[in-house]
């Protein structure tokens, strides 16, 4: 795993590193002039230091580097998925939906290299016109959320949920339940299965977001409109309804 270090925390190692240099370079001058016999001693383990801390700053430097590539390639073969995604929809290919699992697995296994800011994410969900970007969106919360970062996921709640209750495409509603249930929870829902609740979101929920799902569950408009609603539906109704914060009376 390559070391991702904060800009700040970068800046103060640069000064701290500056501030250890200085001073051993001072106290080597204090030891020559004033103790020759501790100088000839701790010369050598002092002179070191500098060597040691640029030794450092160059693997730290390195690692950075390879974390940018990195972040770099992710995202370059996200924006290619995206575009042929779209363009599959565009001209009607017969493995548009098949094409669009295999982007959302890929993205999702890619969501943490390419450490896309929170606008960035909240941008994917934007993109009213473009089926790539929003359903690109989706992937990363649900890459986020199985790979255990849920708070982080958890904070995409709201734009999830707007996909799930106003789906422009059966396959991205599919997804959208999938980001809130888990990317598990339908085949473990099919099988009878007890749901792994650390995959997914609506299990860390605070209790008006809960409200707000239990809600959108409740009036959700297009049940019978195959174009939107995805045939799952039924399987994630019932299990919304099956938690103690939206049982139906």
């Amino acid at each position: 795993m390559v070391l991702n270090i904060s800009k700040p925390v970068l800046f103060a190692s640069v000064i701290i590193a500056i501030v250890i240099i200085a001073l051993a370079e001072v106290i080597q001058v204090v030891l020559a002039l004033g103790f020759p016999s501790l100088y000839t001693i701790w010369s050598p383990i002092i002179s070191s230091i500098p060597n040691a801390i640029t030794s450092c700053a160059a693997v730290v430097a390195l690692l950075q580097l390879l974390l940018i590539l990195k972040q770099a390639k992710a995202r370059e073969k996200i924006d290619d998925l995206i575009a042929s995604y779209n363009l599959k929809r565009v001209s009607m290919a017969s493995d548009r939906t098949a094409f669009g699992d295999h982007m959302v697995r890929t993205i999702r296994n890619l969501a943490l290299e390419a450490r896309f800011s929170s606008h960035e994410i909240e941008n994917y969900f934007r993109s009213e016109d473009d089926d790539g970007r929003r359903l690109a969106g989706l992937s990363i919360v649900q890459g986020l959320a199985s790979s255990g970062h849920l708070d982080q996921a958890t904070s995409y709640f709201t734009q999830v949920r707007k996909v799930l209750e106003k789906p422009k495409r059966a396959h991205e509603h599919y997804h959208a339940i999938l980001a809130i249930a888990g990317i598990d929870a339908i085949k473990r829902l099919e099988k009878q299965e007890k749901i792994d609740e650390t995959k997914g979101i609506m299990f860390h929920l605070g209790e008006e977001q809960q409200k707000v799902l239990c809600e959108a569950v409740t009036n959700y408009k297009y049940h019978n409109d195959t174009y939107l609603t995805t045939e799952q539906w039924g399987r994630f109704e019932k299990l919304v309804y099956e938690q103690t914060w939206c049982r139906k009376t």
